[in-house]
């Protein structure tokens, strides 16, 4: 049923292919007027943009109003020629693109009777002048360059730029999450060349890998989202990749760090205290791409292998109660283990069109166990598979289009994930003591968790998507217009969750001292926990969200730019368990901004944005993940310290009570977004 609704999805995106209507959102632009020595506006300038990054010439032609526009830019360094009879040819070298910026530059060209070429010599442009968004633009090169953490991951990016909160999860894994705006660490949108590459059943992007190889360009954008942004309300990265090129080019990078050689600061310094987590990485990146068919036919691929430990901050007393309930016990850390293969070709079909697909897969085995676990029982993992492709096309001077689909089946534990389990029987909390609340016995805390996991769930999740874009240039309507529109389709976005208890049902057993103050007494049970039945699936999603949006990016004047678009997402979600629909709803987030030059050469820039963005539709969102309806039975024995038992039973819910329990005008949270501020 998946293979068969993903190509359908692609024979859709395939029939869209024939109507010249879409645009490139993640590569670079440039923009600018042609003017002779005297500031006349020269119409009719053929401008042509080469590199070694392009598989052929881009060109353009100045309008009336002597402006060029030429998009779908690669990032990497450029060489730009304007030329027209009578005039010296234009040259300007070094010109370097970033992952979605438009940059600025201007032509003046001289008067020659012969043919002569100038050439001139400049800072290239480094601040966008067309959008009034909140954006950054990293190099890979500065990336490798420059390492952030330790583990060298591409998330690395994001501790760099201003107003990114980020730190260490809590569950041992050792990876870092992101904040931005109050947004939930899922907030995001993380893309690899246009193209989701997080989960649909967890969008943090900590949770996918990639090889550090693999980052060409990165494109961050913070606020003032335009409308063809997907949704979200916290940060859209999309990291672009290399494309190879007409040389053959490789890469390759080790990073080596064991245990011995992380140090203990915990006894000493300016505030003294806490409990060490060493840390031990060794990672291997590789890279190699070049030419299939020189100027037409490209590859590149890249790989990682990451094998890490992430130690476990365990102070004396939790060893010493680890060491008297298993005298055998020897500690252990949280490994972390995963490999990233890449490929990607890119292909040149004609003077018009250009086609690149690419594969990626980043499953990654890791556990979470904590500072009292006396046995490995807590095991996940992550990530999967990502298939992309893509057409971009210049249909003439005026339209340019893209159309792309994409399949991700990135999730979280599978099968696999419990290759390592060797658990048996419930798990075992010991507790010093227990005592009476409500009736019943209650632990002072589990000093010990040993001997098993409670569940092994199964949650595979996917998410196609597909995009049809179109940009159209229009001069002489009181200044030049780019006008963009586009569709954006999620037709199929699932995720599952099957609970799987261990032992039967049999899952918990909480143990006490008989003696609170002499280990050597023993132990004796207070709590036990019986559910049933053993496995069922207790979360189903099955969410849809087709978007529409159209913008407008209008030049009345040389150094004014206005930006205003609307876009709207009709949202369904499906609860496949309970069998009703937990959300209908259409959303509207109207855009504006304003850009102006304050200097002509475009070194500052003054802008305004106003708009409102939606959350984006997440898997494990509080939407699809409420449980109102407990799909099992519970039984829970209670011993006191007398020997009198006391059981509970808590039979399931009904299924009648869930569409109550979800208000019929629920919809996508939303923020209310207004910037003014200066680039220079």
């Amino acid at each position: 049923m998946m293979i068969r609704t993903f190509l359908a999805s692609v024979l859709a995106a395939s029939v869209l292919m024939a109507v010249p209507a879409y645009a490139q959102t993640d590569m670079g632009g440039l923009g600018g007027y042609a003017k002779d020595e005297q500031g006349a506006v020269l119409p009719g300038v053929t401008v042509t943009v080469t590199g070694r990054a392009i598989l052929a010439p881009m060109v353009a032609v100045t309008d009336a109003s002597g402006y060029y526009r030429i998009l779908n830019l690669p990032p990497g360094t450029l060489v730009l020629t304007a030329e027209i009879q009578g005039f010296a040819t234009y040259r300007q070298e070094g010109i370097v693109i970033r992952a979605g910026s438009t940059f600025a530059i201007d032509i003046t060209m001289k008067l020659a009777s012969v043919a002569e070429t100038v050439t001139v010599h400049g800072e290239s442009p480094m601040i966008e002048t067309l959008k009034a968004t909140t954006s950054y633009a990293i190099t890979g090169e500065l990336f490798r360059a420059a390492p952030v953490t330790a583990r060298s991951v591409f998330t690395d990016t994001l501790d760099v730029l201003p107003a990114i909160g980020s730190g260490q999860a809590n569950d041992g894994s050792g990876v870092r999450i992101y904040y931005f705006m109050g947004s939930s660490q899922w907030g995001g949108f993380t893309a690899l060349d246009g193209a989701p590459f997080t989960s649909f059943g967890n969008f943090a992007p900590a949770r996918s890998s990639m090889s550090t190889e693999t980052v060409g360009d990165v494109e961050v954008r913070a606020g003032g989202a335009e409308a063809f942004t997907p949704l979200t309300t916290g940060i859209y990265m999309n990291i672009v990749s290399p494309r190879g090129g007409n040389a053959l080019k490789g890469g390759a990078s080790v990073t080596y760090m064991p245990l011995e050689w992380n140090a203990d600061n915990s006894s000493g310094g300016r505030i003294p205290g806490g409990f060490p987590k060493a840390e031990s990485i060794k990672h291997v990146d590789l890279s190699l791409g070049g030419p299939i068919r020189p100027n037409k036919v490209w590859f590149f691929s890249s790989y990682r292998y990451a094998s890490d430990e992430n130690g476990i901050s365990r102070a004396a007393s939790d060893l010493k109660n680890l060491q008297t309930f298993r005298p055998d016990f020897q500690p252990f850390n949280n490994p972390w283990k995963t490999t990233d293969p890449y490929v990607k070709m890119t292909s040149q079909l004609s003077e018009r069109h250009e086609l690149s697909a690419f594969y990626h897969y980043d499953r990654m085995q890791y556990t979470s166990h904590q500072n009292n676990d006396a046995d490995p029982i807590v095991f996940q993992s992550g990530g999967g598979s990502v298939y992309s492709a893509r057409l971009n096309s210049a249909w003439n001077n005026h339209i340019v289009s893209q159309v792309s689909a994409s399949y991700n089946n990135k999730a979280q534990s599978l099968e696999d994930t419990y290759n390592d389990l060797k658990g048996s029987g419930p798990q075992i909390l010991i507790n010093n003591d227990a005592f009476t609340t409500s009736g019943i016995q209650s632990g002072t805390g589990a000093l010990v968790r040993e001997n098993n996991a409670q569940t092994i769930p199964l949650q595979p999740a996917s998410f196609i998507l597909l995009r049809a874009d179109m940009t159209l240039f229009k001069d002489q309507w009181a200044g030049s217009h780019e006008f963009k529109t586009g569709f954006f389709g999620a037709p199929r976005s699932n995720r599952d969750q099957i609970y799987r208890a261990v032992n039967d049902g049999f899952i918990l057993e909480e143990d006490r001292q008989i003696d609170p103050n002499n280990p050597g007494a023993g132990l004796t049970w207070f709590h036990r926990q019986t559910v049933s039945p053993a496995t069922i699936r207790n979360i189903g999603v099955r969410d849809r969200d087709y978007g529409i949006y159209v913008q407008d990016t209008w030049k009345p004047l040389e150094r004014i730019s206005i930006n205003a678009g609307v876009r709207a997402d009709f949202i369904r979600r499906w609860d496949d368990v309970l069998n009703f629909q937990r959300m209908k709803t259409t959303v509207v987030g109207p855009r504006f901004g304003l850009t102006y030059l304050v200097t002509k050469d475009a070194k500052s820039v003054a802008r305004f944005f106003a708009g409102r963005t939606h959350e984006q539709m997440a898997g494990n969102d509080v939407v699809d993940t409420f449980a109102g309806v407990t799909p099992l039975t519970t039984t829970d024995v209670y011993k006191d310290k007398a020997g009198n038992l006391t059981t509970i039973i808590t039979p399931p819910t009904t299924t009648a009570l869930a569409p109550l329990q979800v208000a019929k005008d629920i919809s996508q949270p939303f923020i209310d977004e207004y910037i003014l501020g200066l680039r220079k």
